[in-house]
């Protein structure tokens, strides 16, 4: 199976630690990159509408929004769900440049803190062009960027890949530096009738 995620991980996070650390910001960075920081929010935009309309689909085996934990504890979770292995690329995983410099400021890991802006969903290996052609349609209209950042396997090794380095996925566990207000990640939506091979 695919693994597929719908929209810029790690906005929210990063706009709730520019928030919380906004004079930090404003002293380091030029006032035009502080408005690039600023116009994420509009990144922030409500998923109901994609999940809506993934979950119609019969080809979509498993959705989630991405909340606390970030994109790690969201694959750990679906994979734990299906009884999967996988291999994910870093590369694969849409991120801005943005939120990268905000958490590398503050030492924290994007792939972990909250995504809820994100959807992270898990299709059966087909054609996701042809399968997906309305939800696709939706999301360009929308201005939605999906991308396939991996896929599963019959194996229980949850593999991360960037470049010739690989790191297996552990359970999350929350830290004291964690955010506040993050809620827990939980799968919204699992197909019923698919039963994993």
């Amino acid at each position: 199976m695919d693994i597929y995620v719908v929209n810029y991980i790690a906005v929210e996070g990063a706009l709730l630690l520019y928030e919380e650390n906004k004079p930090l910001f404003q002293e380091r960075f030029p006032k035009f990159f502080i408005k690039q920081i600023e116009d994420l929010k509009k990144l922030c935009t409500k998923t109901e509408l994609v999940q809506k309309r993934l979950e119609k689909n019969t080809k979509c085996v498993y959705i989630t929004q991405i909340k606390e934990g970030g994109i790690f504890k969201a694959l750990w979770d679906a994979l734990e769900t299906l009884k999967k292995g996988c291999n994910v690329f870093i590369s694969e995983i849409p991120i801005k440049q943005e939120v990268i410099e905000i958490t590398e400021l503050l030492s924290e890991n994007p792939y972990e803190i909250a995504s809820s802006e994100s959807l992270l969903f898990i299709a059966e290996s087909n054609s996701f062009e042809e399968d997906f052609e309305e939800e696709l349609k939706f999301l360009e209209e929308e201005g939605i960027v999906i991308k396939k950042i991996g896929s599963t396997n019959s194996t229980k090794d949850k593999v991360v890949i960037k470049g010739e380095n690989k790191r297996f996925l552990t359970p999350w566990k929350r830290q004291e530096k964690d955010i506040k207000n993050r809620k827990n990640s939980e799968a919204v939506y699992e197909r019923k009738d698919f039963k994993t091979h």
